[in-house]
């Protein structure tokens, strides 16, 4: 299958999906990506949600990520797929790091997690340096 384009994401093709992806403050993922990765997540199923303000792609997301046949549990399935196709001793990276592919998806989730973090203090460490200098 070929990877979806921008342009196919701006246009709200069918067969494409933008799920809102939500972190907390202390970095754990949102019961939406949660679902959509790990499983069904039945706390967010109570959470009520006020859409009608939000912009048509925006209200689309949500329907798309809360119906009852949504797409969930890409990670599960992904290992049950790899252990198929390869066996229960095959490793899904060429090195010892990640035996199953969602012990690479958490890897690099996390990665990405710890960049942006790092990225979002040191931009608030340049910008209060910044105004600490200017305001001398």
């Amino acid at each position: 299958a070929q990877r979806p384009s921008l342009r196919c994401l701006a246009q709200h093709h069918e067969d494409c999906r933008i799920i809102p992806a939500t972190f907390d403050s202390f970095g754990r993922l949102g019961p939406t990506i949660t679902d959509f990765l790990f499983g069904p997540n039945n706390a967010y199923k109570s959470f009520e949600r006020h859409i009608n303000n939000l912009p048509p792609p925006a209200q689309q997301a949500i329907v798309n990520t809360t119906e009852k046949h949504r797409i969930h549990s890409l990670l599960p399935r992904a290992n049950k797929d790899w252990k198929i196709k390869h066996g229960e001793a095959a490793w899904y990276t060429p090195s010892y790091k990640a035996k199953t592919p969602s012990m690479w998806a958490k890897q690099y989730l996390s990665i990405n997690m710890i960049n942006a973090i790092g990225r979002h203090i040191e931009h608030g460490i340049g910008k209060s340096l910044y105004q600490t200098k200017n305001a001398s």
